[in-house]
């Protein structure tokens, strides 16, 4: 790019800040004339746009004013989302433990699940959960930077990386973007060059596809200081001229003053007077214009170096010695104003750890006090149950003692029963029983009769001399004593049949003809069906 071509496109600044001081003017007019809480929102929001990298003492109470009205109306996310914007001024004004007390704020709002649904709008994203992502991605995104100007790169790397997968996760162009850039700027300030520019290209690419191009200035930047640490001078050049470009078309006046310096320190270098002092010279003006002093890697004090070098070069010792005491001074007062401030973020830091700690040590304390109670309670029903167990237990044995004693009166009853209806049956059978007994005791009684007679008369054939005839009588009476003999017998069994049927069973098995059993009691059904 030509001389004459930059100094063109440098004179067309006053007029995109007259447009740009215009709607300034507009936005600050409805923010203070309007009533409406969710219009003074956003139009602080814009405001804060357009301040964030321009001038950061008005960039930070817009991002107040954000913080207060969303506050006020109990719109959470925004108050989260507005957090993470104020603590970025913050720290970019040297307050470490003021904006580590922002993004603290800021992730106690934006960790919590029930305060999805409580914003108003938080960029073009849908879901309800995603717009709480994103302002959490903002959150780590901010503690990343922090923990970035208080020296620790551990911590640093984590929350950049957290805050772009949550980026990529939600689909937001805006946050992967910053992610990439700042990963790059990490790889680069670790000496890992080619991780480094693949992620600004990375970063470049994004803006460009979503048309989210505020940063590019920064982007450009990073690209240019890679292509000088491997000796690509050209491109170096190249991609600084493209972030004064991006810087004065998007008013990024942090991603401009980088390229500012770069290019002045490459022509001191070189002693070309006339172009040191030029981007020496604008690099100032762009510091003045940022107004609050940034005390990371770019202040006011590099612009008075730069300076103090150009001058030395061009042999004007007057000026030379004035911009190196303003650079020392300047860099006094930075340093001292880091101290106190590193000082204040670790007492802070401190005093967030013991409280963590003391937190920590309710919380144990308080958990050993559920488990505590919790292990009587538990104790307690274990005794509860165990006593009801031991009553059921009793009852249970009761009624089985119960039962039993039921049973066995059951059981009696029964036998009882079952006699009583042998008995029954037995007088039923009585009748018919004593007359089967009848006749073999009238044929036993007949038979003793006639043997009585038959006895008299064998005695009267002996006498007589008539043995023959005697010899016939005895063997009628013999006779005669077979049949009483069997007719005994025939009653004695109706005896025993009728005593077995009436006696209590003891309930042991033993053998038994079938046959003759069956024919008993056929016997004793046609005596009852007779006695009937």
């Amino acid at each position: 790019m030509k001389i004459s071509s930059k100094i063109i496109l440098f004179l067309l600044l006053p007029v995109l800040s007259s447009a740009q001081q215009n709607r300034t003017d507009s936005l600050r007019e409805i923010f203070l004339s309007s009533k409406d809480d969710s219009v003074r929102y956003k139009t602080a929001n814009h405001l804060y746009d357009y301040f964030e990298e321009v001038g950061r003492d008005s960039a930070l109470y817009y991002a107040d004013q954000c913080v207060m009205i969303s506050r006020k109306n109990e719109r959470k996310l925004n108050e989260a989302y507005s957090l993470s914007r104020k603590a970025y001024q913050e720290l970019n004004t040297g307050r470490f433990a003021e904006a580590l007390h922002s993004l603290l704020d800021g992730f106690s709002i934006s960790q919590k699940k029930d305060n999805e649904g409580s914003y108003w709008e938080i960029d073009p994203i849908r879901s309800e959960q995603a717009k709480r992502l994103y302002a959490l991605s903002c959150t780590h995104h901010i503690f990343g930077l922090l923990m970035w100007r208080t020296l620790n790169r551990e911590q640093e790397i984590v929350h950049f990386k957290e805050a772009k997968r949550i980026a990529v996760e939600i689909n937001s162009p805006a946050r992967s973007l910053l992610g990439s850039l700042n990963l790059g700027r990490i790889y680069f300030e670790t000496g890992q060059f080619d991780s480094a520019m693949l992620y600004q290209n990375e970063a470049q690419e994004i803006a460009n596809s979503s048309g989210r191009k505020k940063y590019l200035a920064s982007i450009f930047h990073f690209q240019g200081m890679i292509c000088l640490s491997r000796r690509d001078t050209a491109r170096a050049l190249q991609y600084f001229f493209e972030g004064i470009k991006a810087g004065l078309e998007q008013n990024n006046l942090d991603g401009l003053v980088r390229s500012y310096h770069h290019l002045a320190d490459y022509h001191i270098d070189r002693n070309h007077i006339d172009l040191g002092l030029y981007y020496a010279i604008k690099e100032l003006e762009i510091f003045k214009q940022l107004g609050s002093v940034s005390v990371v890697d770019y202040h006011i004090g590099v612009a008075y170096a730069d300076l103090n070098r150009i001058y030395r070069l061009s042999n004007q010792p007057d000026s030379a010695y004035k911009y190196l005491a303003l650079a020392q001074r300047t860099n006094d007062s930075i340093n001292q104003h880091r101290i106190k401030s590193l000082a204040a973020f670790q007492q802070l830091t401190l005093s967030e750890q013991q409280r963590l700690q003391h937190a920590e040590k309710e919380k144990v304390e308080y958990r050993n006090k559920i488990r505590t109670w919790i292990l009587l309670a538990g104790i307690g029903v274990l005794m509860m149950l165990a006593s009801i167990f031991y009553r059921n237990n009793l009852q249970k044995q009761k009624a089985k003692k119960r039962i039993e004693e039921a049973y066995d009166n059951l059981k009696a009853t029964q036998q009882q029963l079952i006699q009583s209806e042998k008995m029954a049956s037995l007088g039923e059978l009585t009748a018919g029983i004593a007359h089967e007994i009848q006749n073999p005791l009238n044929f036993v009684n007949n038979f003793s009769d006639v043997n009585t007679e038959l006895i008299d008369e064998a005695g009267q054939e002996i006498d007589k001399g008539n043995i023959s005839e005697s010899k016939s009588i005895l063997s009628d009476i013999k006779e005669n004593e077979q049949k009483i003999n069997y007719h005994g017998k025939r009653a004695d069994a109706i005896v025993k049949g009728m005593l077995q049927h009436s006696r209590s069973s003891n309930g042991v098995k033993e053998p038994t003809d079938i046959n003759a059993l069956a024919d008993e009691y056929l016997r004793l059904a046609y005596h009852g069906l007779r006695a009937r």
